[in-house]
């Protein structure tokens, strides 16, 4: 065997994180779970550790898509990087999470991909919609501050309410103009968090949950883009949904009935808002309509989970039933540790399952 097959030593590897943003899904057999693809790709990632503390044993890495891989140069970056990794280490699969979409582009590539998006991955439990809701904003927007953004297409929007994590450079991701742009046509907004604040922490996911409630419609402004799990957690909080038309997947939860398609124009979106508020949509029925459409991605992660853990001989435990309850929410938070996950794999191994 190739010695470097052998070892399964990261080309350039120096100092690793101790915790990344990946989930150990099973033990026996080894199946870990990353939904940006940079985890796989990245020589510092704590992911690495792992992958090279189980030299010798079989691994198989399930992995979303950075970005949406309809774009050629995203593609060409993540086959390259997926090619580089499996012909290099011995006994390492990787199974791509993607779109419908994206299905054929990867199949066409010669790699192996399953169609359950990222979007459905997000626990609906931390997302839903509230008892008493009484929005007070006619439309949200939950979006980093960055120009594919497009925050200036909700300017037409008089009662608007905008929310962005927190950055370390007011325009980071943006273009000054661009930016200076944005900041003009959506002056008259209520910012529920500020991405240039001094505050460098996220809001709970319960906070983000309570926003959305004091809404009547989420908006989704990219052009092109990966899932943005703002579009899937605005829906399963119970609001209808105006989207410009976009590559990335989120159209897959999407229905007429709680959603509008608009071109890019400040007016069209503030006409679609205006639409979707005077139909007074259930709330209930938007979130039992995505729930169900979220339960064939899970179907389709699951059969693949159990046939893999069958064809060598593990138990199914968790798996073997309905989709799992608790898990972590998108299968990565919190981070994990890579010395709690090399801990885990080696005591399942020593009882042999």
């Amino acid at each position: 065997m190739d010695a470097h097959k052998a070892s399964r030593s990261c080309p350039d590897a120096g100092p690793r994180r101790e915790a990344g943003h990946f989930s150990l899904l099973q033990a026996f057999p080894v199946v870990l779970y990353t939904l940006d693809a940079w985890e796989v790709f990245d020589p510092a990632s704590a992911l690495w550790s792992i992958v090279e503390a189980l030299a010798g044993r079989p691994l198989h890495l399930l992995v979303g898509a950075t970005w949406t891989l309809e774009q050629a140069n995203n593609r060409e970056h993540h086959v390259s990087g997926i090619r580089t990794i499996t012909e290099s280490l011995e006994g390492v699969t990787i199974t791509t999470c993607c779109t419908k979409a994206e299905m054929a582009v990867l199949q066409a590539e010669g790699l192996t991909p399953l169609h359950c998006s990222n979007n459905a991955l997000v626990r609906e439990d931390l997302f839903v919609p509230l008892t008493g809701r009484d929005p007070t904003f006619d439309a949200i927007y939950d979006a980093k501050w960055a120009d594919y953004k497009r925050h200036h297409l909700a300017g037409g929007i008089r009662s608007l309410a905008l929310l962005a994590g927190p950055s370390g450079n007011p325009l980071q991701d943006a273009t000054v103009a661009h930016g200076l742009h944005a900041l003009a046509a959506v002056r008259h907004a209520t910012w529920i968090r500020r991405p240039w604040t001094d505050d460098s922490e996220w809001l709970s996911l319960e906070e983000v949950n309570a926003a959305y409630n004091r809404a009547r419609v989420g908006l989704c402004l990219s052009s092109v883009e990966g899932p943005m799990y703002a579009s899937i957690q605005y829906l399963l909080a119970g609001l209808p949904v105006v989207t410009t038309r976009n590559l990335g997947g989120r159209d897959e939860f999407f229905d007429p009935a709680y959603t509008r398609w608009v071109d890019d124009g400040p007016d069209a979106v503030a006409g679609a808002v205006a639409e979707l508020i005077e139909l007074d949509l259930d709330p209930w029925m938007i979130r039992e309509a995505t729930l169900s459409k979220m339960a064939a991605h899970r179907s389709r992660m699951q059969e693949w989970m159990c046939d893999l853990i069958e064809s060598e001989g593990g138990d199914l435990g968790r798996w073997g039933g309905e989709w799992p309850q608790g898990l972590r929410n998108k299968l990565i938070e919190p981070v994990s540790s890579a010395a709690d996950v090399i801990a885990e794999i080696n005591a399942a191994s020593a009882f042999g399952r």
